[in-house]
């Protein structure tokens, strides 16, 4: 019961400092412009965000990680430059997703 008033506390706590914050940002002409743009960007992110997990888009790539051997580059970046960076179905997000899941 105490980790469940302690969640509450720190929720309200967040929300404070986000509306404290967001007045901060709506008192100036030129951190409004600012503000707008990071909500355009964050929603733009969500949006993008939010396809990738109900297209269920989550293809393994068949690109092994690379490990620092010379010798095993040129090959590394045929495939990873035809299978993720000049693939245009592939969003951002998914582009990182699937750089992540080589580490």
């Amino acid at each position: 019961m105490v980790v469940y008033y302690a969640y509450i506390a720190v929720g309200m706590v967040a929300i404070s400092t986000n509306l404290l914050l967001i007045s901060i940002y709506l008192s100036s002409k030129r951190l409004l412009m600012r503000f707008i743009l990071f909500v355009g960007l964050a929603s733009a992110d969500l949006i993008n965000g939010c396809a990738f997990v109900w297209t269920g888009k989550t293809k393994k790539s068949s690109l092994k990680p690379f490990f620092g051997d010379p010798g095993e580059w040129d090959e590394f970046w045929d495939i990873y430059r035809s299978t993720i960076h000049e693939n245009p179905s592939l969003s951002l997000v998914e582009k990182l997703i699937q750089i992540k899941a080589l580490f």
